[in-house]
């Protein structure tokens, strides 16, 4: 059975901050939108999925507007070198609301344990923290910077531990 090392990504407050977004407006950068990714978290996110030979899963609200192509495209864009391979379910609470990301993160990971691939380990980055019983596996970013490098050493310690 095919197995893998999993990262749960979040886009906002993650791969863009609003210290990129700051120095863009300061820099009067006219290529800058509501879209664009943070170049150095877009790094840092290269060397997490590099060196905890690990895929990305889409967990962001951006799974809503985006299919897989064009989410990889779009990352390699700004620089992704890695690979997005799904998407969370969108979930619904019995309110009709929207289920908390863990959640949703819980779901994809029991129906990889009944149809596959076999996850030896994952990771969440994220910079809220809506993850129910998953949160022992959530690397939390900030918006104001995003993901650094010390976030990316802390996701390669989860990756190492596994899941096992």
């Amino acid at each position: 059975m095919v197995t893998m090392n999993l990262i749960f990504l979040d886009i906002d407050g993650v791969l863009n901050s609003e210290e990129y977004a700051l120095k863009c407006s300061a820099e009067e950068d006219t290529r800058y939108t509501f879209e664009s990714l943070d170049p150095a978290c877009v790094r840092a996110l290269n060397r997490l999925c590099t060196e905890g030979q690990a895929v990305c899963v889409l967990s962001s609200v951006w799974r809503i507007n985006w299919t897989l192509p064009g989410m990889q495209a779009h990352l390699e864009k700004f620089g992704f070198t890695g690979r997005v391979v799904d998407k969370t379910p969108l979930l619904r609470g019995r309110d009709g609301k929207d289920a908390e990301r863990g959640f949703e993160i819980a779901a994809y990971l029991s129906n990889c344990q009944r149809h596959g691939p076999e996850v030896d380990a994952f990771v969440i980055l994220d910079d809220d923290s809506d993850m129910g019983p998953l949160m022992p596996f959530l690397v939390k970013t900030e918006f104001k910077k995003g993901l650094t490098e010390a976030h990316v050493d802390q996701a390669l310690a989860l990756l190492r531990r596994g899941t096992k």
